[in-house]
């Protein structure tokens, strides 16, 4: 129950702090309004419209609440309160923006009246119907200027996730469902999602239902995976830290270390010329062969880079993020804006460079997200003088440019890749901007998923579990598992397949294994063809120790797909950790004559071995991986190599190996302690228990 008075003296305290702004007239005019009502009511007056009087003067209590507390947040935000004279003494309304916008000409100008426009909308105050109806016919106009409309869209996006307004929330889903441009539509379309996320209880029944239906999400097919595919790319992008350091950490320093150009003195050149010409002894022993080998290294790197991006992850992410310090980016409305040449807060020097092809493709083909264009071209640009004229041709003649450009034939204007890129420039304002520093951060809250939570009910129970997977795929956090818990509760039938299965599958990622195999044991009574149920099935009995089945169902996985090398191994380690070890040396050693160069197949030789007791052979099985493999970046090959040494009386040698392993953490010891206590058994076998752990791990202390 809303005790009237007492919302309007604590509306009032919070005005004090705003005088001149307004709102203490509005609070005054409820407050007179009330007490006319209350009067007249206590003087025995009858109104039937009196409890519809009173639901308005509470809806414009609240309307006030809502615009206090954007006074009292957003426009309180450094960044903004600069404009903060702008914006509370200039006519903001749709109207005039609106007008401005259409009438001015002048490049330079239109920019600036664009950028009040999107901090006016950034900052506005709670909305009406009247606003949603002019604001939807303005962002949706077909003869409407589509990089405004862009724009100021993203800027009520900003609005409405900062302090949730049904209308605006609203009008993004009429601009989605009006605008004839893919790229707004895909922009409404991904604010309204984003919005429904921070509809409260109370609004949820009434807000969402209408939202959902303005966007046709009601159960259609196309219109479900478009929902769940635009919540797994906002998953990938906020999984950017972990592709930035499988990038960093492994792909780039492979990919500069076989690249054929190297820098010198400030020049790039091509690697080898200088010796070659200039040394002959070195000349004399330049190696083909291992050029070859080289590019061949780096190939394979770009190609992971490559699949990684066709996948969705944001490979760009980290080399562009120093770029979105730029003066460009001072201005927040930047962010946003589409990529266009004639930008005027450009430096000069870059609209000198914008008209040649290299730029106008990378521009329009490559596979970047808006600000990242713009970083790009100042970058480009600033580098330009550094790069040699023959590079630069290439460049201009299409042989070079950024990884993963998109071909010709492509269609740039798809949803799911405007989508994506759309959410790329999302990411980066939310992580990189200043001004977003103490706002709400979606990207932040995905691991309650109430994008996907808040449209379940409109989806199919295949849908349901795609987003179950995908979540425990992505993210094992408490928060994450306790959100599949909640999707389980939304399928449509309690008792089919896919339900069980997700269930069972949060079960394993929660390490309940005896549970996670009841569910599985009931999906193959309902489906007993379906092989990622019977692989899962394999695993949980596995990891509950129960070797003796695990190796039953990989040994009809391998029946099932004998080209699959994944299943006979995991089968031959199921039976090694049975006790039977001896029963599939032969398997082995037929696998390792065929492919002699597989260090996986190879380290499972020695790990049987060791477990069979023939330690000379295990010891000459990893001689072989040494001779071929980095160990020091395989965990599980350095460990086994370690042990066939400890095995053959060479304790020096193996400890050695285990100090070669290359541990990114500070705590090694640690980590080879708690490994080689899960294999007590092994090394008992050779005389080492916990004493003999306990010394070898503090020798590889550094």
């Amino acid at each position: 129950m809303v005790i009237i008075s007492a919302t309007i003296d604590n509306l009032r305290q919070k005005a004090q702090n705003y005088r001149g702004e307004g709102f203490e007239d509005r609070i005054e005019a409820i407050e007179t309004e009330f007490r006319y009502m209350s009067d007249f009511m206590l003087q025995g007056g009858k109104d039937p419209k009196r409890a519809i009087l009173f639901e308005e003067l509470k809806a414009r209590l609240r309307h006030i609440a809502y615009d206090l507390d954007v006074r009292s947040t957003l426009m309180e935000i450094p960044y903004i309160k600069v404009w903060q004279k702008q914006l509370l003494t200039r006519d903001t309304s749709a109207e005039t923006l609106q007008t401005l916008l259409l009438n001015d000409t002048d490049n330079k100008q239109h920019h600036e009246t664009l950028y009040l426009a999107f901090m006016a909308l950034l900052t506005s105050y709670h909305w009406g119907k009247q606003q949603v109806e002019e604001w939807t016919m303005f962002l949706s106009a077909p003869q409407g200027n589509a990089t405004d409309q862009a724009t100021l869209v993203s800027a009520l996006t900003l609005s409405t996730l900062e302090h949730f307004d049904k209308h605006k929330a609203m009008c993004l889903a009429n601009v989605y469902s009006n605008s004839k441009d893919e790229l707004i539509k895909q922009r409404a379309l991904i604010g309204c999602l984003l919005a429904l996320s921070r509809v409260s209880g109370d609004d949820m029944k009434d807000i969402r239902i209408p939202i959902l239906d303005t966007l046709k999400i009601k159960g259609e097919n196309e219109s479900e995976q478009m929902v769940l595919e635009t919540f797994m790319q906002m998953m990938t992008c906020a999984n950017v830290d972990n592709d930035a350091r499988e990038i960093k950490n492994n792909l780039i320093p492979n990919i500069l270390r076989n690249q054929p150009f190297e820098i010198k003195d400030g020049t790039i050149i091509e690697k080898g010329t200088s010796s070659r010409n200039e040394d002959t002894q070195e000349a004399d022993s330049y190696d083909p062969d291992a050029e070859n080998e080289a590019l061949d290294a780096m190939e394979k790197s770009v190609k992971k880079m490559m699949k990684m991006q066709s996948d969705g992850s944001d490979i760009f992410f980290a080399g562009f993020s120093q770029m979105k310090r730029f003066p460009f980016f001072q201005k927040h409305v930047n962010w946003f804006i589409p990529f266009y040449k004639e930008h005027p807060d450009l430096p000069e020097n870059v609209h000198q460079h914008l008209n040649t092809k290299f730029i106008e493709r990378v521009t329009s083909r490559g596979p970047f997200c808006e600000s990242d264009k713009y970083s790009f071209v100042i970058g480009f640009t600033t580098a330009m003088s550094n790069i040699p004229e023959n590079i630069k041709q290439m460049m201009e003649d299409g042989e070079m440019g950024p990884l993963g450009m998109h071909g010709e034939d492509e269609d740039m204007r798809k949803p799911s890749l405007l989508r994506l890129q759309y959410l790329q420039d999302l990411y980066r304002f939310y992580r990189l901007c200043p001004l977003a520093e103490k706002m709400f951060k979606p990207f932040e809250q995905l691991g309650r998923c109430h994008m996907g939570i808040a449209t379940a009910t409109h989806t199919s129970d295949k849908e349901k579990r795609n987003l179950c997977l995908f979540l425990l795929k992505k993210n094992s956090e408490m928060q994450t598992l306790g959100t599949v818990s909640r999707l389980l509760n939304r399928f449509n039938d309690l008792d089919c397949f896919d339900r069980h299965y997700c269930h069972a599958e949060l079960k394993l990622a929660s390490n309940d294994y005896t549970v996670a195999i009841s569910l599985y044991n009931k999906c193959m009574e309902l489906n007993p063809s379906d092989k990622s149920c019977m692989r899962s099935l394999a695993r949980a009995h596995y990891l509950n120790k129960d070797y003796e089945k695990a190796a039953f169902y990989y040994d009809a996985l391998h029946t099932l797909q004998p080209d699959r090398l994944s299943y006979i191994l995991n089968y031959c380690m199921a039976m090694t950790m049975h006790g039977k070890a001896d029963i599939v040396l032969n398997e082995l050693f037929r696998l390792d004559l065929e492919q002699p160069d597989n260090t996986n197949i190879t380290n499972m030789l020695t790990w049987t071995l060791l477990h069979a007791g023939k330690t000379e052979q295990a010891l000459r099985a990893a001689e072989r991986i040494i001779q071929r493999t980095d160990v020091k970046k395989n965990f599980s090959v350095c460990l086994n190599t370690a042990y066939a040494f400890f095995a053959n009386g060479q304790m020096l040698d193996g400890i050695e190996v285990l100090k070669s392993y290359q541990y990114k953490d500070a705590d090694y010891p640690t980590l080879l302690t708690e490994s080689m206590m899960e294999d007590a058994s092994l090394l008992s076998m050779y005389d080492i228990g916990e004493a003999e752990i306990s010394i070898i791990a503090e020798k590889t202390r550094q």
